[in-house]
């Protein structure tokens, strides 16, 4: 078996294990009327179990690979997305300690990355670049009229609750697109 294949070079390999293992299944069918269970196996009978065992083991392999090159495929595929996901919510996690601190009147964190990107990602968005996808008006009923957070109306920042509506509408694009 081969280190790395893709996946349909994989199935043709299971598909030509299932096929020896059918024959050998055939071969063993063929017998089995005639044997008694008391009755040792010949060495004929011994001789088809192992290659038997082998191909049986071979196939769930081959079946592991094919799901694990499923997974890493759905993986490869979602990472960007994942990525951006992250980035936000780590950016609205910094955002509302930074509102804390600003409430309890100590002194403001400096801005992380994850914040000034969701600031950028802000500014585009008011800048009417993702005007190209527009949510029906019955889908944006339940995200009207964030609240305003003192910190939000102070430092001019996005609250967490218009972050969130961004996210929402960041979600609708990847299920549309």
């Amino acid at each position: 078996m081969n280190t790395y294949c893709s996946v349909p070079d994989i199935e043709a390999e299971a598909l030509v294990l299932a096929l020896c293992l059918l024959n050998i299944e055939e071969v063993e069918g063929s017998r089995k009327g005639k044997l008694q269970e008391d009755v040792c196996l010949t060495d004929e009978e011994v001789a088809f179990n192992f290659p038997a065992e082998y191909l049986k083991a071979s196939l769930a392999e081959l079946h592991d690979r094919i799901f694990a090159l499923s997974l890493d495929e759905a993986l490869e595929t979602d990472s960007a997305a994942l990525s951006v996901l992250s980035c936000i919510n780590q950016g609205e996690q910094d955002h509302h300690i930074s509102a804390l601190a600003l409430e309890r009147g100590d002194e403001v964190p400096i801005p992380t990355h994850s914040q000034e990107i969701l600031e950028w990602t802000v500014s585009l968005s008011n800048n009417d670049i993702t005007g190209v996808v527009e949510p029906d008006p019955g889908e944006m009923d339940d995200l009207a009229g964030p609240p305003q957070h003192s910190y939000c109306s102070l430092t001019g920042h996005q609250s967490p609750c218009q972050t969130t509506n961004f996210v929402h509408l960041l979600c609708h694009c990847f299920l549309i697109c």
